[in-house]
């Protein structure tokens, strides 16, 4: 019984840190299997309708010059080569889609590396509130500690929804970024004509969107972790006061603080369409 409520407090206390050191990894790093699929798919199926999508860019932006030039051959040499260089730009950039999409990649694996490594004062075993109330629990009595495990049974439920959660939302996000991964070359084409440029940046808006999530999702548990680290410090003082009424005294915190871990992962996603702009 000991050890089970130690590790339910430790557990309640530091949040779901498990999953998130998958956030650190690049799509290919996380599942090649899945990333393998989605570039085949890209390049067998998607490149050759991008290709027939170029093609009709261009003919539409130079049917579109054609109206402008007017008999002024001078004019419609300088249209004609602004369209062939914007035209040469496109392909490449198209053509570099994949690579585009692996900085983007790479920018959130490196931020989201830092923030794993920062502490906030809740991560360390100084902070794990089942170590620092051991004491009052072996020296507790039978009574007491059935009463502080059906105290914490929702609390520490809640807390492992929350991992469940957590590790939910990143299997999400990975798979949402081999669809996007997928399809890439193609919205990236429709910047090339003014009419549809808007669908090409709101893809890569979106796709960023997605990336970056993860560094939300980490900052979220260690903002948790801090907010329990700190309030452990400021609060428990092992042997002031028995166990039974320190954890009926602090069972609002012991509950509230999981189930607000819970909304702030449903709002990763959300939060970081405010930081690319794909509100």
């Amino acid at each position: 019984m000991d050890d089970l409520l130690i590790a339910m407090l430790n557990a309640l206390s530091q949040g779901p840190t498990g999953p998130l050191k998958y956030l650190a990894q690049s799509p290919e790093q996380y599942n090649y299997g899945l990333y393998d699929a989605a570039v085949t798919i890209h390049n067998t199926a998607v490149k050759p309708i991008t290709a027939i999508i170029l093609s009709i860019i261009l003919t539409m932006m130079i049917a579109q010059a054609s109206t402008r030039i007017d008999g002024d051959r001078e004019l419609g040499v300088r249209i004609i080569s602004g369209i062939l260089l914007k035209a040469g730009l496109i392909v490449v950039f198209v053509a570099n889609a994949m690579t585009i999409l692996q900085g983007i990649d790479e920018i959130g694996t490196t931020i989201a590396q830092a923030a794993l490594d920062t502490d906030v004062g809740g991560g360390g075993n100084n902070t794990k509130l089942g170590d620092k109330l051991k004491d009052d629990i072996t020296g507790a009595g039978t009574v007491d500690k059935l009463g502080v495990f059906v105290l914490i049974m929702l609390p520490y439920v809640a807390a492992e929804l929350a991992g469940v959660l957590a590790l939910a939302l990143i299997f999400i996000r990975f798979l949402q970024i081999y669809l996007m991964t997928a399809f890439s070359s193609m919205p990236m084409a429709l910047i090339a004509y003014e009419e549809t440029k808007s669908i090409g940046i709101g893809y890569l808006k979106a796709y960023a969107a997605l990336v970056i999530s993860g560094v939300f999702i980490i900052l979220s548990v260690k903002f948790y972790q801090a907010l329990m680290g700190s309030w452990a410090a400021d609060n428990i003082d092992p042997g002031d006061e028995g166990l039974w009424d320190f954890m009926g005294n602090n069972f609002g915190l012991f509950f509230v603080a999981p189930v607000v871990l819970i909304f702030i992962l449903f709002s990763a996603t959300k939060l970081a369409k405010k930081v690319t702009g794909d509100a």
